[in-house]
């Protein structure tokens, strides 16, 4: 069956199908249920508890795979106080960093939570072009970027004390995976941190049992690894192997397996340069 799902794949890119028809299955589905459109009209008319503008429900599907508008906003905190309680956890404060970057930003979710930072530049960073237009017109206080799948990042050297990329490292072959660890190395300040979280040790019931056999001897497991940068492309991180082959001459400060509470429970690496 998973081989036949592959073929049919595989035919609908070449035929340069695939897009399309998820985002039409997807939205065909939004449509059709009136409980989600109510909900989210109620919403949209009382405004998100911060003030700030709320992406529509196609940019909102994006980048969660959900159209609950008050969903997205309750989840981005939550994302966002897994940073900071992690962070907390290893005497680090958010608002100690001079210059932020969130790496695979999307429209916002968890980046809107660092408005009220008095002395620290946030950044925002996504291959979608779509996403960084509304972050620019929507998130005035931060400075956004469109990057390339495979290509080096528009910041200078060491530009950046704090890094955090939530649930990118899941999407992407593993030659990508350690091209942007080294890509985001390089733009992270000596003394700096990075955050990164990945499909780990609570996502045992997501793999095949020949998967979870090679997940336990400690071997990265790539689904779909012609796909990546989507949600297609699906990645599993050993804690082992992300130790040996990911932190690429960096610190490993802590390790949380789940502490990613607003991303499927991914396990969290904190990493210092």
């Amino acid at each position: 069956m998973k081989l036949i799902r592959l073929r049919l794949l595989a035919m609908f890119e070449f035929l340069h199908l695939l897009v399309p028809l998820r985002e039409l299955y997807n939205w065909l589905r939004y449509a059709l249920n009136l409980k989600t459109q109510l909900r989210n009209s109620h919403y949209r008319r009382k405004g998100a508890p911060d003030g700030l503008p709320i992406p529509s429900p196609k940019l909102m599907h994006m980048v969660s795979g959900r159209y609950n508008l008050e969903g997205l906003y309750q989840n981005g905190k939550l994302g966002a106080e897994c940073i900071g309680g992690i962070l907390n956890k290893n005497r680090l404060n958010i608002g100690q960093f001079s210059s932020i970057l969130d790496f695979g930003c999307g429209c916002g979710r968890i980046l809107r939570f660092w408005k009220d930072l008095e002395t620290t530049k946030v950044y925002g960073t996504d291959y979608n072009p779509d996403l960084i237009n509304w972050c620019r017109q929507s998130l005035t206080f931060a400075e956004f970027k469109v990057n390339q799948l495979d290509k080096s990042i528009d910041y200078a050297d060491e530009e950046f004390d704090l890094i955090y990329a939530i649930s990118v490292f899941t999407h992407l072959s593993e030659p990508l995976q350690h091209f942007w660890m080294e890509e985001l190395k390089r733009i992270l300040r000596q003394g700096g941190y990075m955050y990164i979280t990945v499909l780990g040790t609570k996502n045992f019931g997501k793999l095949s049992v020949k998967e979870e056999k090679d997940f336990n001897e400690g071997k990265l497991i790539v689904e779909n690894s012609g796909f990546p940068g989507t949600n297609i492309c699906r990645v599993f991180h050993p804690e082992e192997y992300f130790r040996k082959y990911m932190s690429h001459g960096m610190t490993v400060v802590d390790f949380i397996p789940g502490g990613a509470k607003d991303a499927e429970n991914q396990d969290v690496f904190l990493l210092k340069k």
